[in-house]
């Protein structure tokens, strides 16, 4: 029980100290060492993933990327804006790394900020560990939750992401589920989303897996930042209009989304929209769409 404990204070640290991608998060090795006065010390010592000079070279390159990002990220006009540049350039520059996820290979880099950032490809820890370190960088407390505190899982159903406070509230972000897989139904239509982005505790026990509970990780409230409120796409409940200037906001992207407070209300917006085909009074143009429901994260989205 108390190694289980220690593994993941452990892998705590180790997520948190994102920029540290040579020191394996899952691995350590412990030495326990009797005291004169009859107590014992237990001494800890990391598992290294690669040799020093090896980790001195890889070092260049991640400084590198992670300053142009950081550098291009402090220009951007507001908080959102900075935490969208982010989002959107690890989202861009990466793609899930299936093959290592399913080998279990993991001493490769791509469990950590290096694969993401340098390599373009990663697991959830990999694109977790990117985003703290880069919003560290900037100035903003983040890090990072999972969802089993069972040392045994992490390997198959574990999965880990991020929280981030932004002038004083708490949001989560998961950029792994965030990010479609190449090849998946949705790719087509958008290689990324903004699904997970600025969620509260409750949306995203909703959505997501289970918290793991762990002591030192805020609940997370804040609501100003979630892309969906930011933007003016979320909806208590489907009113005509403000749906119908949503909708227009989005003319020129690939796909329109909204997000409503509710279910009802998001079959709403369908039956309203769709069935009832009022998304071509507003698209006059259009001949004909596809639609999607997310029903978790309540969000309809609409493909031109």
């Amino acid at each position: 029980q108390y190694i289980n404990r220690l593994s993941n204070l452990y892998r705590e640290i180790i997520y948190e100290q994102a920029t540290l991608f040579w020191v394996d998060p899952y691995n350590f090795q412990t030495q326990i060492t009797q005291r004169g006065n009859g107590t014992y010390c237990l001494n800890i010592q990391p598992v290294y993933l690669m040799d020093q000079q090896t980790a001195e070279t890889m070092q260049v390159k991640f400084d590198r990327k992670m300053r142009n990002i950081v550098n291009e990220a402090a220009r951007q006009e507001n908080t959102f804006e900075t935490v969208r540049y982010v989002h959107d350039q690890l989202l861009e520059n990466c793609v899930y790394d299936q093959a290592a996820y399913e080998s279990g290979d993991f001493k490769s880099t791509s469990i950590n900020a290096y694969g993401c950032l340098v390599e373009g490809k990663a697991i959830c820890s990999g694109y977790t560990m990117a985003f703290t370190a880069i919003m560290q960088e900037l100035g903003y407390e983040c890090g990072a939750e999972f969802n089993s505190y069972d040392s045994f899982t992490i390997f198959n159903e574990g999965h880990v992401w991020n929280y981030c406070k932004l002038d004083g509230d708490y949001y989560y972000f998961d950029l792994t589920w965030n990010d479609n897989a190449p090849g998946s139904e949705l790719y087509k239509y958008y290689e990324y989303c903004y699904s997970y982005f600025g969620l509260t505790t409750q949306e995203l026990t909703n959505a997501h897996l289970t918290l793991s509970g762990k002591a030192n990780t805020p609940p997370c409230n804040g609501t100003k930042y979630n892309y969906f409120v930011y933007n003016g796409l979320s909806f208590a409940e489907y009113e005509e209009e403000a749906v119908k200037q949503a909708l227009l906001k989005q003319k020129n992207q690939k796909y329109a989304v909204l997000r409503f407070d509710s279910y009802a209300e998001t079959l709403h917006a369908q039956r309203e929209l769709i069935t009832y085909n009022k998304i071509f009074d507003i698209f006059p143009e259009l001949s004909s769409i596809q639609y999607y429901i997310s029903k978790s994260n309540l969000l309809l989205y609409i493909f031109f």
